[in-house]
């Protein structure tokens, strides 16, 4: 259910649910509608009713569900992210000047933490690009960012359980500064961690081989999209770039395959065929995850036409936000505006549904569901 701010009448984050406690005998299952009861504290309440989200994992159409992966859990972010300093001067072979990053969605503790601590140079190679939500725009991938990770460029992760090893590494395999580096953040993560938080800081990292899996896979060709809010989806040609929770992956044969699903997941149709499983917030549906899987979009086919098609559109589309994302970032530039992801994603959003190619891919996905439907 919802809770309303009585002040806008808007839904706000925030829920109350009501149960008890039935015998066996007199279980039964949840109904699929709320009763939702809207209103200021104390009353009047307008009472309605509203379908509930299923946010299970059966009943998936798509064989995609299966291959669709979430990224790593690179957080806290302040202790992995950094700006990398632009320097021509090097500070020695294969070391770099770095600093913290922060944002806006830093949470306490750790947005107030002071990492005065932490060596502010580093080795190149365990400096690894990253990809999160706030880097991918509709058949666009904006740079990724940087992040300070306890792997060499070429290795995979090295745990160990060796008495040398340091914080669950094997010290071997982490440059000299990296080693000081890790066991400083890992001790700043078992100080700072919730009370209620078991798991060291390589567990969390690696969570369910989240990070691991994507150093071992083959490079190629990977569709990402953003695990919430509108379905925004792009194609990583490059394999080197780690990818982080705010994305799911799906790894691909081709680029045509990819594009292909770039082409479904960015259109209209999809984004209203889906928003029945998607929780709702105060801004609408969110969360998207894996319900998309529940539509039957099929593993791509280059005999079929409609599949080809929409590739080759997909890769029209990429190409042409790219041309729109620089032309935009140029006007905004002379203006003295920064060109926000939020800017982006709608910029590219109000073009796909304006132009004659967001309508034609839009319509190709329409039948394309329609068809996997009959």
């Amino acid at each position: 259910m919802e809770q309303v701010d009585p002040n806008t009448f808007f839904p706000v984050p925030a829920c109350v649910v009501f149960a008890k406690k039935a015998s066996p005998d007199a279980a039964r299952p949840l109904g699929d509608q709320a009763d939702v009861r809207r209103g200021p504290e104390g009353g009047p309440f307008v009472r309605t009713t509203s379908p509930l989200a299923d946010t299970g994992d059966s009943d998936f159409a798509s064989p995609y569900a299966g291959l669709a992966r979430q990224g790593a859990t690179i957080v806290p972010r302040v202790l992995f992210f950094v700006d990398v300093a632009e320097s021509s001067t090097a500070i020695a072979q294969g070391i770099v000047k770095v600093s913290p990053r922060r944002g806006p969605k830093d949470k306490a503790p750790w947005k107030d933490l002071r990492l005065d601590e932490l060596d502010t140079s580093i080795e190149k190679d365990h400096i690894w690009p990253v990809h999160l939500g706030e880097t991918v725009a509709p058949f666009l991938v904006l740079e990724p960012q940087s992040a300070v990770l306890p792997i060499q460029r070429g290795w995979g992760l090295a745990r160990s359980d060796a008495k040398n090893a340091i914080c669950d590494i094997d010290p071997s395999m982490l440059g000299h500064r990296m080693r000081g580096r890790w066991r400083t953040v890992a001790e700043l993560w078992e100080v700072h961690k919730q009370p209620n938080t078991t798991v060291d800081l390589l567990s969390q990292v690696d969570y369910m081989g989240k990070l691991s899996g994507q150093l071992a896979a083959d490079e190629g060709f990977r569709l990402v999209y953003a695990s919430s809010g509108h379905p925004t989806a792009a194609v990583l040609s490059d394999g080197a770039p780690v990818v982080d929770y705010t994305l799911f992956c799906v790894r691909c044969e081709t680029s045509e395959e990819a594009h292909f699903l770039a082409s479904v997941i960015n259109t209209r149709t999809l984004e209203h065929a889906v928003a029945k499983w998607m929780p709702k917030g105060q801004f609408g549906s969110r969360h998207l995850q894996k319900h998309l899987w529940r539509l039957p979009i099929p593993i791509f086919d280059s005999a079929d036409d409609l599949h080809a098609e929409l590739a080759v559109l997909g890769a029209q589309a990429e190409s042409e936000a790219a041309e729109r994302y620089r032309a935009l970032s140029a006007e905004r530039s002379v203006a003295g505006k920064p060109t926000t992801i939020a800017t982006a994603r709608r910029e590219l959003r109000a073009w796909l549904q304006d132009s004659a190619l967001g309508n034609r891919i839009n319509g190709l996905v329409e039948r394309l569901l329609a068809r996997s439907c009959d």
